[in-house]
């Protein structure tokens, strides 16, 4: 079963960056709410 321990470790990869962004988005958002900052 190594394509599934593969896939498995891919969707995991893509979670972490997943989580990451929405990690990064929350924070612009919490941290953008004093100034209207758009980078």
């Amino acid at each position: 079963n190594d394509a599934d321990e593969g896939a498995f470790q891919a969707s995991g990869i893509i979670g972490s960056i997943v989580g990451a962004v929405i990690a990064l988005l929350v924070y612009r958002a919490v941290n953008g709410r004093g100034t209207r900052h758009v980078v």
